[in-house]
């Protein structure tokens, strides 16, 4: 039987399909070539005491590729959070088991803020941080050592792409608030998408997203009846938080609905 640190079992496991990795800490784990190490941080099936172990490899790159691993346990997102190497904490900021402690701490910090943002567990409150300072601290950090101060229209056509970046990723989320989901719709952009040809393309826009999200505001899902897409209206009218003012009134300029739509929500 090959053991980790020997030449048997850095051939056996240099290249190939992923194989279980052995659950003991193996004490001639950083002695491995690098390749090899890169393959076990890689790997779904490395044990979680070997992710642990390789968080502290010496090597950024293993660490990143740790940070990267879906199954990596907090235990080593903990540590990745804290590293030297911006590229892995960015990495680690991104992951949904990264402790939220370490999240707040990652989002106060210009260089893992945006990160943050892309992570499936992000917490509400930081959500709403983002949204309400994100773009604002990102154009700050970006234009600190420039000579001068930020251009006004350049400073604020970046921080209406940063706000668009973060309202479509938090529509995705089922933790988003409510008053993040209202101030998401304002960087909804239908000409994006509307009359591109692609008939799916407004599955990925932030209108859609919005009137198929559980806690949507009604005052939004009312905006959204009145949307130019006819897939996102149609999709708001079958919420259940639509409002039934706003809802008679759509079906009035509608003929011909039936179904639960003409029956309108609950």
């Amino acid at each position: 039987m090959s053991v980790p640190g020997s030449n048997q079992y850095a051939r056996r496991h240099t290249a190939g399909p992923a194989v279980p990795w052995p659950t003991p800490v193996a004490p001639g784990l950083d002695g491995l070539p690098l390749q090899v190490r890169l393959d076990i941080a890689c790997s779904p099936s490395t044990s979680q005491a070997y992710l642990v172990q390789l968080a502290h490899d010496r090597e950024p790159q293993v660490r990143q590729t740790v940070a990267r691993n879906y199954q990596s346990p907090p235990e080593a997102l903990a540590v990745l959070s804290q590293d030297t190497n911006v590229a892995v904490r960015r990495e680690a900021a991104r992951h949904a088991a990264c402790p939220p402690g370490q999240l707040r701490t990652l989002c106060y910090h210009d260089s893992t803020m945006l990160p943050v943002a892309d992570n499936p567990a992000c917490p509400p409150e930081l959500i709403v941080w983002l949204a309400q300072h994100g773009a604002r601290r990102a154009v700050g950090a970006q234009y600190r050592n420039r000579q001068g101060p930020v251009p006004p229209r350049l400073a604020g056509s970046t921080c209406q792409a940063i706000n668009k970046h973060l309202a479509g990723r938090f529509v995705q989320l089922d933790q988003c608030p409510p008053k993040v989901l209202a101030w998401a719709l304002q960087y909804d952009t239908p000409q994006d998408w509307v009359g591109q040809g692609d008939k799916q393309a407004f599955r990925t826009s932030i209108a859609y997203n919005l009137a198929q999200h559980p806690s949507c505001p009604g005052a939004t899902l009312a905006e959204l009846l009145r949307h130019p897409s006819p897939e996102v209206q149609r999709q708001a009218a079958t919420h259940p938080g639509c409002p039934r003012a706003a809802l008679a009134m759509w079906q009035l300029a509608k003929p011909g609905l039936s179904g639960r739509q003409a029956a309108g929500p609950g």
